[in-house]
């Protein structure tokens, strides 16, 4: 339908947030051709939410999606027609938390970054928080639908407890299989609780308690733990129901990719 194409479509997209102690997200300056990428506080606008196509190497933004993130020869990054260029092609590494672009510069924030509409710029490497970036999902519920099974990751007989299994199931719209993305946890919903990686590869609702196996990121396809780098699959070649997802080295198999579809 319509509508489940579009919900489907706007679960592809995600804030880019600088970790610059109080800075802000990127943000398209409006959405015209050259349109200057900036940083901003986050309003919820479509200006502020970006798309990785993880197969052409394009940064496509809501607002002005025909248009790719582009770094110029000035050295800004801004808005421009696509044209298969290597300063069109970015790369978002969760472990340096860099976003590289394939001409060998980073994405960086300009040193009034703690001010809006700052610009963001390609620069050599430094590994300062100006290069380091998080990709968020909009603070609203959504459901991590495998793209192996378009199953969703439910827990089942409304558990709560700590320790709950996570499972693949039908998507219901239950507040059991909605959750939310907030500072690097993906919190359920009904229970506040959120997801942990355990020492066995399993995974299961917990009270949140800091570590970084409840830690996540979100790259678009992948869903990253930060404690050890690998990724949430489907265990199972068909994606059955009732299926348990662990986690697991990364291979690259539709049975580690998700949605993060909105409610």
């Amino acid at each position: 339908s319509s509508s489940s194409s579009t919900s489907q479509s706007k679960s592809k997209y995600c804030i880019i947030r600088s970790l610059l102690e109080n800075s802000g997200v990127l943000q398209v300056g409006d959405s015209a051709k050259g349109a200057e990428i900036v940083l901003a506080q986050y309003m919820k606008s479509p200006a502020q939410h970006f798309y990785f196509d993880s197969n052409t190497g394009y940064i496509h933004c809501e607002l002005k999606p025909e248009y790719v993130l582009d770094l110029d020869s000035t050295g800004k990054v801004l808005l421009w027609k696509p044209n298969n260029q290597d300063n069109q092609k970015w790369h978002y590494d969760p472990n340096s938390r860099e976003i590289q672009c394939k001409n060998g510069m980073v994405m960086d924030i300009r040193d009034t970054a703690k001010t809006n509409a700052s610009n963001v710029v390609g620069a050599q490497r430094t590994n300062s928080d100006s290069q380091k970036f998080a990709l968020e999902k909009p603070v609203r519920p959504f459901f991590m639908k495998s793209r192996l099974s378009n199953l969703v990751a439910d827990v089942p007989g409304g558990n709560e407890h700590d320790g709950a299994h996570v499972i693949m199931f039908n998507q219901q719209g239950d507040s059991s299989q909605q959750w939310v993305y907030k500072n690097g946890y993906i919190e359920q919903v009904k229970s506040g609780k959120v997801l942990q990686m355990n020492d066995d590869k399993s995974v299961t609702l917990q009270s949140k308690m800091g570590g970084n196996n409840q830690r996540w990121n979100w790259d678009g396809t992948y869903i990253i733990n930060v404690g050890n780098g690998q990724v949430l699959e489907v265990p199972d070649e068909n994606g059955s129901q009732y299926i348990r997802p662990k986690v697991a080295a990364k291979t690259g198999e539709k049975n580690q990719q998700f949605w993060w579809k909105y409610a």
